[in-house]
């Protein structure tokens, strides 16, 4: 993976963080991402507590990753309410 830029800037629309999967409002900061994949260019907007999260992460943290699944501004999944597939009483 190649970044070819990374720039904090304020939205004029409407863009949805690509780690927490939550609106980005014109007029907030966010961080902009650009870069090369396997190839193929991307681009990506995070909330700027989102991205401050990921200062650790490596090549495979980001390439195991599920887009939106992360709480906003925590380095931690989503809270999945999800139902036992089975009751025992």
């Amino acid at each position: 993976m190649i970044l070819s830029s990374k720039n904090n800037i304020t939205a004029r629309k409407k863009h949805r963080c690509y780690l927490c999967g939550e609106d980005i409002l014109p007029g907030e900061k966010y961080s902009r991402s650009n870069g090369i994949s396997y190839g193929d260019f991307w681009s990506s907007a995070f909330h700027l507590e989102c991205i401050a999260v990921t200062g650790y992460w490596d090549d495979g943290d980001w390439e195991s990753f599920e887009p939106g699944s992360m709480e906003r501004g925590k380095d931690e999944p989503k809270n999945l309410q999800r139902k036992p597939l089975l009751t025992f009483f």
